[in-house]
Parts: C-alpha cells; sequence; structure tokens
C-alpha cells in the first residue's frame, strides 16, 4: 500500500468513504480526478493544469486505484519541473 503524504497532489485528491465491508473499521480510499478545468496540452501532450499526458486522462476512468496513484505522482513531478 502507498502512502499518500499531506501536501501532495495523491493525498489532496484521495478522500475517505466508508468501507463496504462490515468487518474492517478504516475507511476506504477514493482518488479523485485531479482536473482543475485548466486543460491544455503542451507539445508533449501533458496537461499543463493536472499534469497528466493525453494517454492518462483517456484511462482515467477505466484504472484502478493504483494505478491512479502512480497518475498523480507522475503528474506531480512533471508540474514541479514545469513551475
Amino acid at each position: 500500500m502507498h502512502k499518500l503524504t499531506e501536501g501532495s497532489v495523491a493525498a489532496s485528491h484521495a478522500q475517505s468513504t466508508p468501507s463496504k465491508q462490515t468487518n474492517q473499521s478504516a475507511p476506504a480510499v477514493v482518488i479523485e480526478s485531479p482536473c482543475i478545468r485548466h486543460c491544455c496540452l503542451n507539445n508533449d501532450d501533458i496537461c499543463v493544469g493536472c499534469g497528466r499526458s493525453l494517454q492518462e486522462i483517456l484511462a482515467w476512468h477505466e484504472i484502478d486505484d493504483e494505478a491512479k496513484y502512480l497518475i498523480l505522482k507522475r503528474a506531480e513531478g512533471r508540474l514541479r519541473t514545469t513551475r
């Protein structure tokens, strides 16, 4: 399991929701899209608003939470280097 650090893009897009299993007391983590509605792709097909690649944006609703977390970490790194 990956740890979400406070203040990171990944942490800011993770929300706790009640677990669907009744025997678990820990909440499940739902990872929301990092889209900030500032969509514009640069020459490398990277969104200048959220830092995701075009392929990552298109796949977002089809992938599991682990893949979303990895995309958020990559996007965070991209945004850090461009700002």
